[in-house]
């Protein structure tokens, strides 16, 4: 799933749309629910991304994906729905929803409980200053301690 999000990012639409639908099949093939319930979300993601979308597909998929989202205790995947249902919303003229989901998103969001990521991601970083080749200083957070693997195979 987190690979098909992430060529969506780069921009491979349908590389992401194969993975999110094979990521589909296989969660539901192994009855993995969080899986299964993050692909109806990210497929309407890649829709909004091609050039003839399919609104009301997206709608269902995100409104299929906030309803087991919601279900699971999922409510940060509840606020990406709500944030996606915005988006479209807006995009096909339908102003007073897409102003009461990102509403919801943002309630959602910040009601979920907080993990141990988001402790370490909000722990100040310490910055080195260093002197470029003009004499220029600027900084710089600290070096990664190991190297990260080559994913182009």
């Amino acid at each position: 799933m987190r690979l098909g999000e992430a060529c969506l990012l780069v921009g491979h639409v349908d590389d992401a749309r194969r993975l999110a639908l094979r990521a589909l099949k296989l969660s539901q093939e192994r009855r993995e629910q969080a899986d299964e319930v993050w692909a109806p979300w990210l497929l309407p993601e890649i829709a909004d991304r091609q050039e003839a979308p399919d609104w009301p597909d997206s709608e269902r998929r995100y409104l299929e994906a906030s309803a087991r989202a919601s279900a699971l205790g999922m409510r940060l995947l509840v606020a990406h729905c709500n944030l996606g249902l915005g988006k479209l919303y807006r995009r096909t003229g339908q102003r007073e929803q897409a102003r009461e989901h990102p509403a919801t998103a943002s309630t959602a969001a910040f009601s979920a409980p907080r993990t141990r990521c988001t402790s370490t991601a909000s722990a100040p970083i310490e910055l080195t200053v260093v002197k470029g080749p003009s004499g220029v200083s600027r900084t710089e957070p600290p070096r990664l301690s190991r190297r990260l693997p080559n994913l182009r195979g």
